[in-house]
């Protein structure tokens, strides 16, 4: 008896170093923000954003540009003759005159705009005298708006709203990889969290097989009851179902990651390996300051997300005044060379400007309700982050003492079993609960590196703002 006692000791004893397989590459949480902030989709399709916000910029101030225009065609004309006196018959004269015309077009900024050009007109009068027969009018054609489409603030409103919206969207961007980069770093340790409680889990199915042969050696001998290994059987193919929903979860983890990267799928879910640790865990909260008032401000004056908002808001401001300009009549006041004349419009019931204007109010309207819904939901994230770095730290302070304890009981127990003082069940409970508590341990430290990844995010201090490179950026999730 006390013979295979010494046997079942030395198979409790072995090493506890898991091997696992070769990977084809190292994935760290260096190499997802790097992968996340140069081959990104969706921060891709963020740059795209910008891009299309500055061509915007372009369109608007397109309308100031200048154009040259021509108009060149034959006219027919009937002209009522007259008599010597001036007095004008029922007869006509028939004229064939052909026309070509040059000029340019410009409408300023203020909302003036000339029409500069000459004017070539021939006329086929059977005259022998050529030059009676042609005739160059230069004219200059100048329009000055008196209420409707008057005044620099009016005209160029869409061209400065423009712009405001292209910094905008440069904020938002900043933001958008700020965001994808956080979200891929906690899908890192949520996959580095699996793949270590798959490690934990493969650990203890090893030795409770190893500890469930040597039971079965002691049954067949017949030292112990049968029922004793069968017991230890069924509990090692409840470890093994764990294994295989751990194994699926990390291999699930792996492919979001991968598609957060932009990297090619691998064949098999161990195409690559993660390494790395969780961030260190401050024994003394106290020292991490996580008033939340300090936060919470810091958040409000970082966040690229709400400064474009402002911006945006800013821009329909602009926009409105030109709508507001559009309920004017039209009163212009033209002049040429040797004219000068006002032309004067107004559209009854004016729908459509009245419906801008309405459009513009409700942007605006919208745009305070975005501000406010976005600062309510910073602060609860602000909130939900500390939170969540809090619980974490009280959870890891509860784990580690449990995990040494366990360990010291397991000791404990592989010892009384060589001395004959513990039951195999007793050492099959102690070994499920040190497994509970290193896979306490982990989750723990996950969601306090979780908790950093959501504050930095919440408080727009990921880095991507001051425009750090990927590894300033990751170390930037490291700690706080």
């Amino acid at each position: 008896m006390i013979h295979n006692k010494k046997i079942l000791f030395s198979l409790l004893v072995s090493s506890f170093v898991f091997v696992s397989p070769t990977a084809i590459s190292a994935v760290s949480v260096k190499h997802v923000v790097q992968s996340v902030m140069h081959d990104s989709l969706d921060v891709a399709i963020s740059q795209k954003r910008v891009q299309s916000s500055e061509a915007s910029i372009t369109v608007e101030q397109g309308r100031f540009d200048w154009a040259l225009v021509g108009k060149t065609g034959y006219e027919h004309q009937e002209i009522p003759t007259t008599t010597a006196a001036g007095v004008v018959t029922t007869g006509t004269t028939s004229n064939d005159v052909w026309s070509a015309g040059i000029g340019l077009k410009k409408q300023f900024q203020n909302g003036v705009s000339i029409t500069p050009g000459l004017q070539y007109f021939y006329q086929d009068n059977d005259s022998l005298d050529t030059l009676t027969d042609t005739q160059s009018i230069v004219h200059l054609g100048v329009n000055i708006p008196m209420m409707k489409g008057s005044g620099e603030e009016v005209v160029t409103a869409s061209v400065k709203s423009s712009k405001l919206n292209f910094e905008s969207a440069k904020l938002q961007h900043m933001h958008d990889v700020s965001q994808s980069v956080a979200e891929s770093v906690k899908l890192f340790w949520s996959s580095l969290a699996a793949k270590k409680s798959l490690e934990a889990l493969q650990q203890t199915a090893r030795y409770a097989t190893e500890f469930s042969n040597s039971l079965k050696q002691l049954a067949d001998q017949g030292e112990i009851a049968p029922i004793t290994y069968q017991n230890t059987q069924a509990a090692l193919l409840l470890k093994r179902q764990d294994i295989n929903k751990a194994a699926t979860t990390l291999g699930d983890a792996k492919r979001r990651l991968l598609l957060m990267m932009n990297s090619e799928l691998p064949p098999t879910n161990n195409g690559f390996e993660l390494t790395g640790d969780f961030p260190a865990i401050s024994e003394n909260l106290d020292e991490m300051n996580l008033d939340s008032s300090r936060w919470i401000e810091m958040a409000l004056q970082n966040r690229t997300d709400m400064k474009a908002l402002r911006l945006r808001l800013d821009a329909e401001l602009m926009l409105a005044k030109s709508a507001k300009n559009a309920l004017l009549p039209q009163v212009d006041l033209n002049f040429d060379l040797d004219r000068v004349y006002l032309t004067y419009e107004k559209t009854f019931g004016n729908k459509a400007a009245r419906g801008r204007v309405t459009q513009s109010k409700t942007s605006i309207d919208r745009h305070k309700l975005e501000i406010t819904k976005l600062k309510r939901t910073i602060e609860n994230n602000v909130l939900a982050a500390l939170d969540r770095i809090r619980n974490a730290h009280e959870n890891y302070q509860y784990a580690v003492p449990s995990v040494e304890l366990y360990e010291m009981m397991n000791t404990n127990t592989r010892q009384k079993i060589k001395q004959g003082e513990a039951t195999p069940n007793e050492y099959t409970v102690i070994q499920d609960k040190l497994a509970q508590a290193k896979r306490h341990l982990i989750l723990a430290q996950r969601d306090y590196a979780n908790g950093i990844a959501m504050l930095r995010l919440a408080t727009g201090t990921v880095g991507i703002n001051e425009g750090h490179e990927s590894q300033q950026v990751a170390t930037q999730f490291m700690s706080l």
